[in-house]
Formats: structure tokens, sequence, C-alpha cells
């Protein structure tokens, strides 16, 4: 059922109703980061942990843990994906339109690539040490983008504003995991949620 939706949020000219500089913005943005990640990963960061402002380092030192669970026991890697499938869930059920399930794909697929562009053009270090991945946070923008969706799903369906808008405290608690599991800084997951909002509701309203 999913195949069609997702082969024409890939191929933004088929995208009915759909604003085709977005579609195109969409894929080419996505195509460029996938591309830069295939081929280029920094291998030295250009701001190692060191050089962490002091509200990123305040903000980790306090969640500081002696036992740090890894990036597979963190909430957020779990989570993640569940809660990106249900805005395309939840539009199913509603009955909306390919255009809307289009959007949705589309706002991922942009906020993807950006953040892989980003990623690997600042080259941040992780506060774990683990790689030079750290800016902006992934999760924390898939978090938002997906909570885009489905806030802008329920309001569709007409459902109550506190439900709505209380989807953003979910997104919420799966970015700030991030820092928890001292995989990101502060900034990095700030960074990726407003990038998240920003795009998901542009995709979703246009």
């Amino acid at each position: 059922m999913f195949l069609p939706i997702a082969l024409a949020a890939l191929s933004p000219a088929s995208a009915q109703e759909l604003d085709s500089n977005l579609a195109y913005t969409a894929w080419g943005t996505f195509a460029a980061g996938s591309a830069l990640t295939l081929v280029y990963e920094p291998e030295s960061p250009n701001f190692p942990t060191s050089t962490a402002p002091a509200f990123d380092a305040q903000i980790r030192a306090y969640f500081a843990r002696d036992e740090p669970i890894g990036e597979f026991g963190s909430v957020a890697s779990y989570a993640i994906f569940p809660w990106m499938a249900a805005p395309i869930a939840l539009q199913v059920l509603n009955g909306d339109n390919t255009t809307e399930l289009i959007n949705t794909l589309n706002s991922y697929l942009f906020t993807l690539g950006l953040t892989q562009l980003v990623k690997t053009s600042v080259a941040r270090e992780r506060p774990d040490g683990s790689d030079n991945l750290s800016f902006f946070s992934g999760h924390s923008a898939g978090a938002f983008v997906a909570g885009a969706g489905v806030v802008s799903a329920l309001q569709r369906a007409d459902a109550n504003p506190w439900l709505s808008h209380s989807v953003w405290l979910i997104s919420g608690a799966l970015a700030f995991s991030r820092v928890v599991d001292d995989k990101h800084f502060a900034s990095d997951v700030i960074t990726g949620a407003a990038v998240g909002v920003v795009a998901g509701l542009y995709y979703q309203r246009h």
C-alpha cells in the first residue's frame, strides 16, 4: 500500500496538487545529503568536544552518568522509527488524500538530506567521542518533523486541540533522550528540533 506513495514522493513531478518546487527541493536535498554521506565522513572534528560552549558543557555535566546505556539502549534509537510512521498511519486512517501523504514523505526527505549535509559539513565531535557527526541531531529533527505530521493529521481529524499539541511532548522526550544518552549536546538537539518543526509544518501546510 505504501510503495506507490513512497515512489510518488521520490518522483516530484508526479505529485499532483503539490508545489513542484517543494517536491524538487525535498528530493534534491535528500540526494545531495545522501551522496555526500556516501563519499565523505569527517575523520577529524572541526569542533572538538573541548570547544563546546559553557551552556552545552553544563547541561552535559548535569546529566552525566557513570554507565551510559549507549546508542542502542537509547529510548530515541528505538522509538524514533514507529514515531515517524505515526503520521502516515494517521493519514491513512483519516482517509487523507495522496497529496497529504506525499507532503509528509517529502518533509522527511528534506529533513534527512539537510541533516546529513550539515552534519558532514560542520563535523562537530559527539560528546561521547564516537564520531564527528554531532551537529545537528538527526533524531531530534526526525522526532519533530514527525510531530508536525501527527499534529496536522489530528487537526484535520478535528481532534481535541490539547491532544494535538500534547504530541510535541513526545517529540521533545525523544529528542531529550539524545542528551541523556550523551550522543548530542543540547544545542544539537535544539537546532534539530527547530529544523524538524519548520520543515514539517511548512510541508504540511503546502
